[in-house]
């Protein structure tokens, strides 16, 4: 088994909304329903192929047991540079509270 070199790079790194809302100074729900109204999400909350395509959006596959049943839900999440573009809409409408962060 070899050791995996892990890098500082946050290029592949994808973000919950529901975090990045928090650190905008907003909440999760109201920030789902901003994107929506932007158009990022659709109305099932997930990502417009074209923001998948400008690497600005991924949806997540998760896997969760339903009674005896395992089942997949697909959990829409931000790229660095998604974070950055969803920060400069939120910021264009006037309704930045709080710094961003994600360390």
């Amino acid at each position: 088994m070899k050791n995996k070199k892990r890098s500082n790079n946050h290029a592949n790194d994808l973000y919950d909304i529901g975090t990045i809302a928090k650190s905008l100074g907003t909440g999760r729900n109201r920030f789902f329903e901003f994107l929506r109204e932007k158009n990022v999400l659709d109305p099932w909350s997930h990502p417009y192929q074209k923001y998948v395509e400008r690497g600005l959006l991924k949806l997540q596959e998760q896997k969760f047991k339903a009674g005896n049943a395992l089942k997949l839900r697909y959990k829409p999440m931000l790229t660095a540079s998604g974070v950055e573009y969803v920060k400069k809409l939120w910021q264009a409408e006037g309704d930045i509270q709080g710094e961003l962060y994600f360390g």
